[in-house]
């Protein structure tokens, strides 16, 4: 199998289906948070639970994120790449 894609604005419960999905298959779950997070990561930031977003760390890196649509089309290549290894349901929000 390619991959599973469950895409919705937030808040809308894509994220449990995600998690049912995932878990009946037995195939791991990656959102765009993830790869959001993997980028901080990449950028000196270390990221940690769902509240990082909230603090200061979190909403630094993602004012840096307003800066430059490249971070949206680098989440989107990257989310891309773990759809052609397969075997993964892919959850995340468009982008207006």
């Amino acid at each position: 199998m390619k991959a599973i894609i469950i895409s919705g604005m937030p808040a809308v419960g894509k994220t449990t289906v995600s998690r049912q999905v995932a878990e009946k298959l037995k195939i791991p779950i990656v959102g765009g948070g993830d790869v959001l997070k993997e980028m901080a990561v990449e950028e000196g930031y270390t990221p940690g639970g769902e509240d990082w977003w909230d603090g200061g760390e979190g909403m630094k890196f993602l004012q840096q994120r307003k800066k430059s649509p490249d971070f949206d089309k680098e989440v989107d290549a990257r989310l891309i790449q773990k759809t052609k290894k397969g075997d993964v349901v892919i959850t995340s929000y468009p982008v207006p």
